[in-house]
């Protein structure tokens, strides 16, 4: 007894001194850009100030000396630059580039001459970042989504790792059949060769994939979590047979499934290298199924996990080019032991803007989130305004509704008020647009605008409020239906028509006269 009291001493002393040594870590002086040394290297850059924070704080774990520079780009829109060191001149910030990519392999470093910035720009030192105040909120006010409890289970299994951010997020719900017929094809889905979403609907209600990006190397991980039916069909003991597979003495109804998709993934041609071996990774369930390797044409070794929980009800696919064996397992081994995607700041403020209650005859169909890079901006001409998107997280639903078919919606989050303002009320509203109405919805000033071409035409609704931007778009709803559908978004929490009852003055008793 005396000797476990002391253990727990001894582990409680061990745990303090490491969280004094993280927080002085993460509040350390470091040496920063002056007069004197203009020069210093940017490591990465951020819309988001608590996504900068993120990285900032990781390179401070690395022992590498972080800070933060608020600038303003051409656009007068903000970024958080995160930086390493002040320099006299240019040939040190090189070599201090040389020392970054030896000792921790970074890359995509580059030289910055503050003098060169903007007069306004700001240093936010380590110590100095709990007490920075920023416009944005780093989580909007909502209740949970109505959507399918399935869809909301998948979101959840989904490991958190403070190393990424998401730079993609799909998600379909194959409960509905208008889903394989209508999304798809606006779903940019990374799903492991061989593998096809007619093929999974067979096995599957849901499927959610997210891209994984590293937040200060060039490394990302696929990762798809689905939903497994109870009455799907598959020959157990013709499967192993038929691909000279040992049968395993337990759980083989779901080494089954998992094998069926591993060698979808081998079947797509003949490849150097082959192989495929049983993996086991514990997580919130024992994961179990397969390793799939292979060599492509083009002399690259890609991986395939092919996994399943022990009780069958969730399918798990994993790649990356970049990451090991090891590396791939201990990410898996986090999967269904955290909130999953809603512990992600990007996922919850663009998804929990979806209405609390339902609306009739509405069927979710999918939901996509991307994070928007220069091929955005270029796609749209590099106008002013999508300049001003790059960085930011834009989203797109779909739905169908019974009566009146397929509509969606399309949201941009782009941090604050004042963002929001300028890209969209002031680059974007300011463009003259064919067939706008101006109209009131959620209190603001939105635009219906027809849409038409050769082959269609189509209604949509637009307007901004906080830090969205929102739009709604059909050929068959009407502008009453557009309107009860924005008001229901959770831009505040429950929606619109919620807080104007909620200021109403109190009826008062009829007198007769």
């Amino acid at each position: 007894m005396k000797t476990s009291v002391n253990l727990q001493v001894l582990i409680s002393f061990f745990l303090l001194i490491l969280v004094l040594s993280c927080t002085d870590e993460l509040e350390r002086d470091v040496d920063t850009v002056d007069a004197d040394q203009p020069y210093t290297v940017q490591i990465t850059k951020e819309r988001s100030f608590y996504q900068a924070q993120k990285a900032q704080e990781r390179l401070l774990k690395m022992d590498v000396d972080a800070y933060l520079v608020a600038t303003q780009d051409s656009i007068e829109r903000a970024w958080y630059n995160v930086m390493s060191g002040a320099f006299a001149d240019s040939l040190s910030s090189a070599n201090y580039i040389e020392s970054l990519d030896s000792l921790y392999n970074l890359k995509d470093c580059s030289i910055v001459d503050t003098r060169n910035l903007t007069d306004d720009y700001s240093i936010i030192e380590p110590k100095d970042v709990k007490q920075y105040k920023v416009e944005e909120n780093k989580r909007i006010e909502a209740n949970t989504p109505s959507v399918p409890a399935s869809v909301l289970d998948v979101a959840g299994k989904f490991p958190d790792n403070n190393t990424f951010y998401l730079k993609r997020i799909n998600i379909l719900n194959l409960d509905e059949a208008k889903s394989l017929s209508e999304v798809p094809d606006y779903l940019n889905m990374d799903m492991p060769r061989g593998i096809t979403l007619w093929k999974l609907s067979k096995f599957c209600n849901v499927i959610s994939e997210v891209q994984y990006q590293d937040n200060l190397f060039d490394d990302n991980v696929t990762l798809s979590v689905m939903k497994v039916n109870d009455d799907y069909e598959l020959d157990t003991d013709l499967l192993f047979e038929q691909y000279a597979v040992e049968k395993p003495a337990k759980n083989a109804e779901t080494y089954a499934l998992t094998l069926e998709f591993s060698q979808d993934i081998l079947n797509t041609g003949n490849y150097d290298n082959e192989h495929i071996k049983e993996i086991e990774v514990g997580a919130f369930r024992k994961l179990i199924g397969y390793k799939v390797g292979l060599t492509t044409r083009k002399g690259v070794y890609r991986s395939y996990f092919v996994l399943a929980d022990e009780k069958g009800e969730y399918l798990i696919f994993a790649q990356s080019v970049e990451k090991t064996e090891a590396e791939m397992k201990e990410i898996l081994a986090e999967v269904g032991k955290s909130d999953g995607l809603n512990d992600y700041d990007e996922f919850y403020n663009s998804f929990y803007v979806l209405p609390d209650q339902p609306i009739d005859e509405d069927i979710f169909l999918g939901y996509s989130i991307d994070k928007l890079g220069w091929s955005y901006a270029k796609e749209k001409g590099y106008a002013n305004w999508s300049k001003a998107m790059v960085g930011h997280w834009n989203v797109n639903g779909y739905f169908w509704n019974t009566k009146k078919g397929f509509w969606t919606l399309g949201l941009f989050d782009l941090l604050t008020p004042s963002s929001q303002g300028h890209i969209y009320g002031t680059l974007y509203s300011g463009h003259k647009t064919r067939g706008k109405k101006a109209t009131d919805v959620y209190g603001v000033q939105g635009y219906f605008v027809s849409q038409r071409s050769y082959w269609s035409s189509s209604l949509e609704l637009n307007f901004g409020i906080g830090r969205h931007v929102f739009a709604i778009d059909s050929e068959k709803l009407d502008d009453e239906d557009m309107l009860i559908r924005a008001e229901r978004m959770q831009f505040k929490r429950g929606g619109y028509k919620e807080l104007v009852v909620d200021k109403l003055p109190a009826k008062e008793e009829s007198q007769e006269l």
